[in-house]
C-alpha cells in the first residue's frame, strides 16, 4: 500500500509541507524558520542570524533593501549598522 500525504498529495513530502518529517538529505536537521518568508532552515543550509536571535534564509537576505536590512538588524541608520559589523 502506498501512502500519499493528505496535505501535499505527494509520496515524499517536500520541506514546505507541514507533513514533512524534518530531515532533508544534504541539508541536515531543521533549526528554525526564516523570519521573513517562514521557510524551514536546516543545519547545513546557509542562513543569517539577527541580533534578536531570529534567522533569515540566504534568498531573503539577498532580496533585502537597505531600510529592511537596518530594521531587521535593529539599527537606526547605516552608520550604526556598520559599527555593529566591527
Amino acid at each position: 500500500m502506498i501512502i500519499i500525504c493528505e496535505i501535499c498529495n505527494k509520496f515524499v513530502c517536500p520541506p514546505p509541507c507541514p507533513g514533512f518529517d524534518g530531515r532533508v538529505i544534504g541539508l541536515g536537521e531543521p533549526l528554525s524558520e526564516c523570519e521573513m518568508c517562514g521557510a524551514r532552515l536546516y543545519s547545513e543550509a546557509e542562513a543569517y542570524p539577527t541580533p534578536s536571535g531570529a534567522r533569515v534564509c540566504s534568498e531573503c537576505a539577498e532580496e533585502l533593501v537597505s531600510c529592511e536590512l537596518l530594521e531587521l538588524c535593529e539599527c537606526a541608520d547605516a552608520k550604526e549598522f556598520f559599527e555593529m559589523l566591527r
